[in-house]
C-alpha cells in the first residue's frame, strides 16, 4: 500500500481481520494477485461480494450465522476511531451491495453502520456527519 491512507487502510484491515479471521486467506490471496498489500477498499469490496453471495444462496442457519458475524465485524470497523469509514464501510462495502441485499441486510446492521447507510442513501455522507451525528 502506498499513499496517505496507508495507516487507515492497515487499521481497517487489521480491525476487520481481528473480528472476522476467516478473511485472512482472502486478504492473502489479494496480496498474491497484486503483489502488494491490498487496500482496505479492495478487501471490503471483496467482503461485499461474499455478503451478496450469502444472501443470494440457499439461506440456512449457517448463512445466518456468517452474516451476523460479517455485520458484527463491519460494526466494529465502523466504530473504530482513525478509520475512514466513508471509504471503507460506506463506499467499499455498503455501496457494493445491490439494492435487494441492502434491504435484506437491514436487520443485521449495528447502529453506526445503520447511520452510515442512512447517510449514504441520502447522499449526505461525509466523515463529519458520521462522527458528529447531530450535525
Amino acid at each position: 500500500m502506498d499513499g496517505p491512507h496507508e495507516d487507515e487502510d492497515a487499521l481497517a484491515i487489521a480491525t476487520l481481520l481481528r473480528h472476522l479471521p476467516e478473511m485472512v486467506p482472502i486478504v492473502d490471496e489479494l496480496e498474491g494477485d497484486f503483489g502488494d498489500t491490498p487496500t482496505a477498499q479492495m478487501v471490503f469490496s471483496e467482503l461485499a461480494g461474499i455478503t451478496v453471495n450469502l444472501f443470494g444462496g440457499d439461506f440456512d442457519d449457517e448463512h445466518e450465522d456468517r452474516l451476523e458475524h460479517i455485520f458484527e465485524a463491519i460494526e466494529h470497523v465502523a466504530s473504530t476511531p482513525d478509520i475512514d469509514v466513508v471509504a471503507t464501510v460506506a463506499w467499499s462495502f455498503l455501496d457494493c451491495l445491490d439494492p435487494g441485499t441492502l434491504v435484506r441486510c437491514s436487520s443485521y446492521l449495528g447502529p453506526v453502520t445503520e447511520r452510515i447507510l442512512e447517510l449514504l442513501l441520502d447522499d449526505s455522507l461525509t466523515l463529519e456527519a458520521v462522527l458528529l451525528p447531530d450535525v
